[in-house]
């Protein structure tokens, strides 16, 4: 991880300083909507922030980033209107977006690297940060999001589970830990190890939000430097990634039933198991449609 933890580092660090299309101070908060579905073409027009194009033709494929200095003193923001209520992410330091041309030229994905706090600060203040953005993500209408594999297990059950792997024999890729509506105590932060990660869903769209945490050279145990990053993706494209093959990523939606009858197999039996040991399922909790489905 460390390796991966200082490239990134250094990629966010060493951006352009040159940038001809807005000023590097950037003296107003700049603003940028994202939209799903949205051609290229037509977000690199209106977005007031310049993106490079990096493309690899024999793959066919283009990335398109924007990025920024941790240390600037005035970063954009970011929105995103869904289901009637506007999400607002500031202090954006990257945004990057990509396709296979070939396959869509429409945006279907979107990963941001947000500011967090000051290199070396507590470790208690760093959850309060994270937890605060999950608070305004939960506020925007944004939900949890089960694996569709895992046993749905809520953070109602986290004292239960003294284990950061599996629960009674159980691998639960979906951690009640890590529900949205649970807040970790210091002893389960620093157990996890370095890297968090909560799942949500809104009409369509799923969201991870990520936190590397890097421990202080000085005072491991106290401070560290946390990068945090989100990943937004249509759910379409979501469960693309479920297959293997190009021919079976174009034939995603025929196969989507056959997978989904597999997902349930195994989520009941894991279920069985912990409810044997004493773990209440949130029997509530059901799997978002899938929009591709509804329009079939």
């Amino acid at each position: 991880m460390k390796p991966y933890w200082l490239l990134l580092v250094f990629l966010l660090n060493a951006c352009k300083d040159d940038n001809k299309k807005e000023n590097s101070t950037m003296a107003e908060t700049i603003s940028v909507e994202l939209r799903f579905n949205e051609t290229f073409k037509g977000f690199l027009a209106r977005s007031p922030l310049q993106f490079e194009q990096d493309c690899l033709k024999e793959a066919d494929f283009c990335s398109y980033e924007f990025g920024r200095s941790m240390n600037e003193p005035n970063l954009p923001s970011i929105f995103i209107e869904q289901s009637g209520q506007r999400l607002t992410l500031k202090n954006v330091v990257a945004i990057t977006t990509s396709s296979n041309m070939q396959a869509s030229s429409e945006i279907d994905n979107f990963q941001l690297t947000v500011r967090g706090l000051p290199d070396d600060s507590s470790h208690e203040e760093n959850k309060a940060f994270i937890y605060a953005i999950i608070e305004t993500i939960k506020s925007n209408g944004w939900s949890r999001l089960i694996s569709p594999t895992s046993p749905r297990v809520s953070g109602s059950q986290a004292e239960k589970i003294h284990s950061a792997d599996t629960v009674h024999g159980v691998y639960i890729s979906s951690h009640p830990w890590f529900d949205p509506d649970y807040t970790l105590d210091m002893e389960r932060w620093m157990k996890w190890g370095s890297f968090y990660s909560w799942d949500f869903y809104n009409n369509g769209l799923y969201m991870t939000l990520n936190a590397w945490r890097q421990k202080s050279q000085t005072e491991p145990q106290n401070k560290g430097t946390y990068l945090i990053t989100l990943e937004l993706q249509t759910d379409a494209k979501y469960w693309k990634k479920s297959f293997e093959t190009e021919e079976q990523q174009r034939d995603w939606i025929s196969l989507i039933p056959e997978l989904k009858n597999k997902y349930i197999t195994i989520r009941s039996r894991d279920e069985k198991t912990l409810r044997a040991a004493g773990i209440a399922i949130d029997e509530d909790y059901q799997d978002p449609p899938i929009k591709a489905l509804e329009k079939q």
